[in-house]
């Protein structure tokens, strides 16, 4: 499970239309976290949402802050997903936690009952 440090997550207009039509026909705890995200974010017009807030379709480079170790993933539509290929559905876990968030936010990710990773979000494309 991965959650935020209690950052606000904002999202584009276009990105809560397209991410409420998938919504409604999953019924995971997954989405019903997202749900709860979308309804505490801040919207914007598409053209103010600022280029370091993670979009739909942003490529993103985080690091775990333990290991420095980089990644990057880009955030995609759930019939657009590919894992093995790096693209994640927004809503898988670490797709859910990142959408809406901003560059130099962190995730905490709860890999089992006593370890925890924490990713940074280094840039977003």
């Amino acid at each position: 499970m991965f959650s935020s440090d209690g950052c606000t997550a904002t999202l584009a207009a276009c990105d809560l239309q397209k991410i409420n039509d998938y919504i409604d026909q999953r019924l995971s705890p997954v989405s019903q976290r997202l749900k709860e995200k979308l309804f505490a974010a801040t919207i914007v017009v598409d053209a103010k949402l600022p280029a370091t807030v993670v979009a739909l379709d942003s490529l993103v480079t985080l690091r775990e802050e333990s290991t420095r170790v980089t990644t990057q993933l880009r955030l995609v539509e759930p019939d657009k997903a590919s894992p093995e290929d790096y693209r994640f559905s927004v809503f898988s876990p670490i797709g859910s936690a990142l959408i809406g968030l901003c560059r130099g936010d962190t995730i905490v990710w709860q890999v089992s009952e006593r370890v925890q990773r924490k990713l940074t979000i280094l840039e977003v494309e």
